[in-house]
């Protein structure tokens, strides 16, 4: 990111996400990737943001699934 003159990052994770089929397995994974992008922020103040993972079939079925994540503060602005 330095050598290239970019500051601030954005973490993030593209389609389809994390639901491959599996309720369970989709839970586990987005909780996995919001935790250590989560990390990756924290070791990093100002560098990186976050976009907390969300399946809408998740969340369906299981409303408060990523509540741990979501109750984060997320972002560059600490």
């Amino acid at each position: 990111m330095d050598r290239t003159g970019i500051e601030v990052a954005m973490l993030s994770i593209s389609g389809p996400g994390t639901h491959f089929g599996d309720d369970a397995a989709a839970r586990a994974l987005a909780r996995h990737v919001n935790d250590d992008d989560a990390a990756l922020v924290d070791r990093h103040p100002g560098r990186f943001g976050q976009e907390v993972v969300e399946q809408a079939r998740v969340h369906r079925l299981h409303p408060r699934a990523d509540d741990h994540a979501r109750d984060r503060p997320t972002g560059v602005a600490r």
